[in-house]
C-alpha cells in the first residue's frame, strides 16, 4: 500500500484544485517560508482524522476554508482527497484502490467519504488505526523535530501504540470502556424502573389473582347453573309433557261421566213418569204427615232452644267457643231435619238431645244462673204437644204402610234409578277432582316456571340457553343422574353452591377489566426490562473480558515490541551520537508527575546500560535507579490505568545529563530521529510525513538522516518538506511551492531521475 495522490481544493492557501502524485520512494516538498508547504502536512493530518483544528494551527474548523484575497474570493468549503493504492489488501476494505474524501462547509460541519460512500469519523479513525496511520506519529509538523523528547510518557506510549498499530486496540477498549459504562448506567436505569415497576405489578397481580378467581367462580357458577338449570327446565318439561296426556285421557273420561248421568236422570224421569197411582189418598197421607213432621220439627226446634237455654244457664261460662264444632254440629242438625220423616218421636228427643250436648261443648261451659219458671212451663207444653204429634204419625203410618205395599215395586226400581244416577253424579264428581287436581298440577309447574324465568332473567339468561339436557349431562365421570334427571337432594345441593358461589363474587366485587389488561402490560414490562438487565449484566460481563483480553493484548504485543525497540532505538542512538546508551521504560501513572522533568540517567553509561548490567533492570529518573522488571510485572498483573506511558533514560558519552530539559535541539531532534526509525524499524508503517525535521541537525547529522530515509524508503513511503540539499538529494519527486501572485498557493513537480537524463 502505498499513497498515490493528494488532491486539495480551497483548504487553506490552495484555493483552486491542487493535485500531488506521489511515488512509492521519497517525496521532497520544497520552497520559500510562507509559501504553503505546511498546509501540505496540515491537510494529510486532517485527512486522516485529526478532530482538533488548533492542531492544524486554526482557530477552528471554518478557517481551514480559504479566505480569499483582494484578488481571488473566500471559497465556500474545503476539501481534501487522498487516494491510496490497496492492491496488496493493505487496507481491510475489498478496493484495489482506496479514496478518502474529507469536506468542511462554511457551517464548520464536516463529512468523510470512502470511495464516494459517506461515513463517519470514527469509521475513519478506525480504518486508519488498523492500518497503522494516524496523526500521533505518521505525521511529524514543522517545530516538531523533538516531540518524542518533548512529547508527555503518556503521550510518547500513545505515538508507540500508533505506529506499531495498536491504537487500534486502544480504540476498541475505549469504546468497550465507554460502552460498558453505558451498560451500567442503562443497568441501573433498568434496576431502578424495576425497582418502582414491582410494587405497582404486585397490586395489580392481587387484582389479576381476583379476577383470575372472579373467572373461576363465573366458569365453575355457569357450569354448575347449567346443570341446575337444565336439569330444572328438564324436569318441568317432562312434567308438563306428562299432564298433557292425562288431561286429555281426563277429558274424554269427563264427557263419558257427563253423558252417563244424563242418561241416568233420564232413566230416572221414565220411571217417575211410570209411577202407578193405586190409591187416591196416599198423597194426602203424605202431605198430612209432613204437615206433622213440619209441626213437630217446629215445636222440637223451639223445645230444643229452650233446653239449650235451659242447659246454658246451668253450666259453668266457658269463653272460648269451638266455631269449627258448631259447624260441624249444624250440619248433622241439618242432615237430622231432613230425615225428621223417617224417624220416631224417641228417636228424635234422643237426636236432639246428643245435638244439645254437642252444641254444649261446642260453646262451652257458662256460669250457672237462675232458670225463668216460664222457660220450664214452656219445655212441659212443647213436649207434650210433641206427644201428641207422635201419636198421630204413629197411627198414620200405620195406614201408610198398608198403602204402601202396594207402591214397594215401583220405589225398587225408582231407587235403582236412583242409584245409578248417584252413582254417575259420583263418578262426574270424583273426575271434576281429579281434573281439578290436574289443573292445579298444571297451574303449580307453570308458577315453577315463572320462578325459574325469573331466577334466570335476574342472571341475564334466557330457557333458551339451557336445552334440555339428556340423562347424565354434565355429570362427572359420565354418571347418569335418577330417572327424570338430577335428584331434589342434588338440586338442593347445586342450588346452595350457586348462592354461595355468587355471594363470594359479590365479595370480590366488581374488577375493572382495564386494571387486567394494565396488569399484562406491566407484567410485560417487567418482564422484558427484566430480560433487558439479564441481557445488560450478560453484555456487561462480555465487555469487561473483552477489556481485559484487550489490556492483555496490548500489554503482551507492546511488551514484545517495546524489546525490539528498545534495542533499534539504543543501535540507532549510539549511530547518532557514536556512543552511549539509550532505552524506553515503562512508568506507572503516579510517577509521571515526579519524573516529568526528570528522564535522563546520570553516572556510569555502562552501568546504566540494561543491557550489560541486567537485561530486566532500567533506570528511569536521575535518582530513583528503580528495578523496570517490577515495573513490567505490575503492568502485566494489574490494569494498566497505573502504566502513565514511556520514559526515556540515556547516557551521552562524554556529558552529564541531569535531565531532557539540558539537551540542545540538534541533541533532542537526534533523540527524536533515533526513536523514529527504532519505531519504524521494528513496524514499518505505509508513509511517513515529516515537515522539516531535519532543520535543526549539522550537515554530517543531516547527511545521516538522509541515508536513513533513503534506507528505509524500500518499506515506507515518505513526504519530507526540508531546506537541505542532502534530504533533497535522496528525493524521487520534488514538490515546489510558491505562493501567487493572487494569494493562493500553487505547485510545480520535478522528477529527478528524469531531470539528471535531460542534464546528462
Amino acid at each position: 500500500m502505498y499513497l498515490k495522490k493528494l488532491e486539495l481544493q480551497g483548504f487553506k492557501s490552495f484555493a483552486n484544485k491542487t493535485a500531488m502524485e506521489f511515488p512509492v520512494g521519497i517525496t521532497g516538498i520544497v520552497g520559500p517560508n510562507g509559501s504553503g508547504k505546511s498546509n501540505i502536512i496540515d491537510a494529510l493530518r486532517w485527512i486522516l482524522g485529526e478532530g482538533s483544528a488548533k492542531n492544524l494551527r486554526a482557530e477552528k474548523s471554518e478557517n481551514l476554508i480559504f479566505s480569499g484575497t483582494t484578488s481571488k474570493p473566500r471559497s465556500s468549503m474545503a476539501q481534501v482527497t487522498v487516494s491510496f493504492d490497496n492492491s496488496s489488501g493493505f487496507f481491510p476494505v475489498d478496493f484495489n484502490e482506496v479514496v478518502i474524501s474529507r469536506r468542511v462547509a462554511k457551517d464548520g460541519i464536516s463529512k468523510y467519504w470512502i470511495n464516494e460512500s459517506e461515513v463517519r469519523l470514527r469509521d475513519l479513525v478506525d480504518l486508519f488505526s488498523r492500518s497503522r496511520l494516524g496523526t500521533k506519529f505518521s505525521i511529524i509538523n514543522q517545530g516538531s523535530s523533538d516531540l518524542f523528547i518533548t512529547a508527555s510518557p503518556k503521550e510518547r506510549r500513545e505515538m508507540m501504540e500508533e505506529i506499531l498499530g495498536l491504537r487500534q486496540y486502544q480504540i476498541k477498549r475505549k469504546d468497550s470502556e465507554n460502552k460498558l459504562a453505558n451498560t451500567r448506567n442503562n443497568l441501573d436505569k433498568v434496576s431502578a424502573l424495576l425497582e418502582e415497576l414491582l410494587p405497582r405489578l404486585r397490586l395489580l397481580k392481587r387484582q389479576s389473582k381476583k379476577w383470575q378467581r372472579h373467572e373461576e367462580l363465573n366458569q365453575e357458577l355457569a357450569k354448575i347453573e347449567k346443570r341446575y338449570f337444565g336439569a330444572r327446565i328438564k324436569q318441568l318439561s317432562e312434567k308438563e309433557a306428562a299432564l298433557k296426556p292425562s288431561q286429555e285421557n281426563l277429558e274424554g273420561r269427563f264427557d263419558k261421566a257427563r253423558k252417563e248421568l244424563e242418561f241416568t236422570k233420564q232413566n230416572l224421569k221414565k220411571v217417575e213418569e211410570a209411577q202407578v197411582n193405586d190409591d187416591d189418598g196416599f198423597d194426602d197421607q203424605i202431605k198430612q204427615q209432613r204437615e206433622l213432621l213440619d209441626k213437630k220439627m217446629e215445636i222440637s226446634s223451639a223445645l230444643a232452644k229452650i233446653e239449650a237455654e235451659i242447659d246454658l244457664l246451668s253450666r259453668v261460662e266457658n269463653r272460648g267457643v269451638d266455631h269449627i264444632k258448631l259447624v260441624s254440629v249444624a250440619k248433622k242438625l241439618k242432615e237430622l231435619i231432613l230425615k225428621i220423616n223417617e224417624l220416631n218421636f224417641d228417636d228424635l228427643k234422643e237426636r236432639l238431645n246428643a245435638f244439645s250436648n254437642d252444641i254444649d261443648r261446642a260453646l262451652g261451659q257458662s256460669e250457672k244462673k237462675e232458670i225463668d219458671p216460664e222457660l220450664l212451663k214452656k219445655k212441659g207444653k212443647f213436649a207434650l204437644e210433641i206427644s201428641e204429634i207422635d201419636k198421630k204419625l204413629y197411627k198414620l203410618r200405620d195406614e201408610m204402610d198398608k198403602a204402601q205395599s202396594s207402591v214397594r215395586g215401583f220405589h225398587d226400581e225408582f231407587k235403582e234409578a236412583f242409584s245409578k244416577m248417584e252413582k254417575a253424579k259420583e263418578l262426574l264428581l270424583s273426575l271434576e277432582g281429579q281434573q281439578n287436581q290436574l289443573t292445579l298440577e298444571k297451574e303449580r309447574n307453570e308458577m315453577h316456571f315463572g320462578d325459574l324465568k325469573e331466577q334466570l332473567d335476574y342472571i341475564g339468561r334466557q330457557v333458551s340457553d339451557f336445552a334440555p339436557a339428556p340423562d347424565g349431562a354434565g355429570q362427572e365421570g359420565g354418571e347418569s343422574p335418577p330417572a327424570g334427571g338430577l335428584a331434589d337432594g342434588e338440586l338442593s345441593e347445586l342450588e346452595r353452591l350457586m348462592l354461595k358461589m355468587r355471594g363470594e363474587l359479590a365479595s370480590i366485587g366488581d374488577i375493572d377489566p382495564s386494571l387486567i389488561s394494565e396488569s399484562k402490560e406491566v407484567e410485560e414490562r417487567y418482564e422484558n426490562l427484566k430480560k433487558q438487565s439479564e441481557d445488560l449484566e450478560k453484555a456487561a460481563k462480555d465487555l469487561e473480558k473483552l477489556i481485559e483480553d484487550l489490556k492483555k493484548k496490548l500489554h503482551d504485543e507492546f511488551e514484545i515490541a517495546l524489546k525490539k525497540v528498545n534495542e533499534e532505538f539504543n543501535n540507532y542512538f549510539q549511530s547518532m551520537f557514536n556512543g552511549g546508551r539509550a532505552k524506553l521504560s515503562l512508568v506507572k501513572a503516579e510517577q509521571v508527575a515526579s519524573s516529568k522533568e526528570q528522564g535522563v540517567s546520570e553516572g556510569d553509561p555502562e552501568q546504566s546500560d540494561p543491557e550489560q548490567a541486567n537485561p530486566e533492570q532500567s533506570n528511569p529518573s536521575t535518582s530513583s535507579g528503580q528495578d523496570d522488571s517490577s515495573e513490567s510485572a505490575s503492568y502485566g498483573a494489574k490494569e494498566d490505568r497505573n502504566v502513565g506511558g514511556l520514559d526515556i533514560s540515556l547516557s551521552i558519552p562524554r556529558k552529564s545529563i541531569k535531565g531532557l530539559e539540558m539537551l540542545s535541539g540538534g541533541e533532542r531532534s537526534l533523540v527524536s530521529i533515533a526513536v523514529l526509525f527504532a519505531l519504524v524499524s521494528v513496524s514499518p508503517p505505509p508513509f511517513l510525513v515529516l515537515d522539516e525535521v531535519d532543520a535543526a541537525l549539522d550537515e554530517n547529522n543531516t547527511k545521516r538522516f538522509a541515508s536513513l530515509i533513503h534506507e528505509f524508503s524500500e518499506k515506507t513511503q515518505f513526504m519530507v518538506v526540508t531546506h537541505n540539499r542532502a534530504t533533497m538529494g535522496e528525493a524521487d519527486v520534488l514538490y515546489g511551492v510558491t505562493m501567487g501572485e493572487d494569494g493562493t498557493s500553487k505547485v510545480i513537480s520535478l522528477k529527478l531521475d528524469q531531470a539528471t537524463e535531460i542534464a546528462g
